[in-house]
C-alpha cells in the first residue's frame, strides 16, 4: 500500500506536486465518539447553550457511526455537529 502523494493515483502528476507546492502528507484518522462529544460541547459553548451530558449524548446519538455493529468511528467527524446541536437545542426549548 502506497501512502504518499508520489504514488500512482490521487495527486500523482498534478500541478501541485509538479510545482512542489505540497510539502507534507498528513493522514486523517477517523474520529471516535468521545472526540465528537468534545466537538459537541465546544459547539454548545460557542452558541452560549448549556452543556449537559444528556444534550451531548442526544446529539451524538443522531450522528452516523461505523462499523454498524460497533459504532466506533463517526462517519462525518464533526462536520454535522452544529446542525444537530441546533436541532436538539430547538427541540428541547419547545
Amino acid at each position: 500500500m502506497c501512502v504518499s502523494v508520489y504514488c500512482a493515483g490521487g495527486l500523482w502528476h498534478s500541478s501541485l506536486i509538479d510545482r512542489n507546492l505540497v510539502t507534507a502528507f498528513v493522514p486523517f484518522l477517523p474520529m471516535e465518539r468521545k472526540h465528537v462529544k468534545l466537538c459537541i460541547e465546544d459547539n454548545l459553548r460557542s452558541k452560549n447553550r448549556t452543556v449537559t451530558e444528556d444534550i451531548v449524548n442526544k446529539v451524538a446519538d443522531l450522528l452516523p457511526y461505523y462499523p454498524e455493529d460497533a459504532k466506533l468511528f463517526a462517519k462525518s467527524g464533526c462536520k454535522r455537529v452544529s446542525q444537530k446541536v441546533d436541532f436538539v437545542a430547538d427541540k428541547d426549548e419547545l
